[in-house]
């Protein structure tokens, strides 16, 4: 029997990337880092190239181009408005948001943009408490699904021709992943009091493989009751 929940988010996922793909051909996927005219990446051994700055600033370009583009689609089935959140991203566990239609099916879409250097791994995905907040206890009985989509990157050029050029797009869902047979994470701790729930969920490709899920049992529901049940037993 098909899977109508997996065949949505299916089709969205494959449209987010499509969206994506136009958005950084329109730069031959090679963005440069500008302030006031200048290019910050020309300077060689530069600090932005070192630092968290170009994830940032990349995933807020991904995030203000998406909505931009999309802001003329209507409602009708394949066409997604990507819209901004209500709340900073500080404060949620996603960074724009969207609506899928499929049939009876109307899913509130949670779009998390990740950067990731060539030669290096991106895996956090974002603080448990405030997956958990945002997937379990905000509007619990609304059917959602999260995306993470991770953007790949490498610095080309050399001067004023410097730039952030992006190699790849992968995406996965939350909701493809069996959490019941165990998590990775970080421990990141922002108070004084230890606490497993402000460390980040890990997704890496190796965990992606050997926790698969299979098709027919991919839902909002069973995520859910992973993410409980891992909130609940984390403490």
């Amino acid at each position: 029997m098909e899977n109508g929940y997996l065949s949505a988010i299916k089709q969205f996922e494959s449209k987010i990337k499509s969206y994506v793909d136009a958005i950084l051909l329109r730069y031959n996927y090679e963005l440069q880092i500008l302030m006031a005219n200048y290019n910050v990446l020309a300077r060689e051994n530069n600090t932005i190239e070192s630092s968290t700055a170009v994830g940032y600033l990349s995933e807020e370009f991904i995030v203000s181009k998406l909505i931009e583009t999309t802001s003329k689609n209507g409602s009708k089935p394949g066409e997604f408005r990507i819209l901004p959140n209500d709340a900073a991203t500080a404060e949620v566990s996603y960074d724009c948001n969207s609506r899928i239609k499929f049939g009876e099916k109307d899913i509130f879409a949670m779009i998390n943009i990740k950067v990731e250097k060539e030669g290096s791994a991106n895996d956090a995905v974002a603080a448990i408490t405030q997956l958990h907040e945002d997937y379990c206890l905000i509007n619990p009985d609304k059917e959602k699904c999260f995306m993470v989509l991770k953007l790949k990157y490498k610095f080309d050029g050399e001067g004023t021709a410097r730039a952030v050029k992006m190699t790849g797009v992968d995406t996965y869902f939350l909701e493809e992943l069996d959490f019941s047979r165990g998590h990775k994470q970080d421990y990141r701790n922002w108070s004084g009091v230890m606490n497993n729930n402000s460390g980040r969920l890990k997704i890496s490709r190796k965990f992606r493989e050997e926790h698969k899920l299979p098709k027919e049992k991919v839902s909002y529901h069973k995520l859910f009751m992973d993410l409980d049940s891992l909130f609940h037993s984390n403490n």
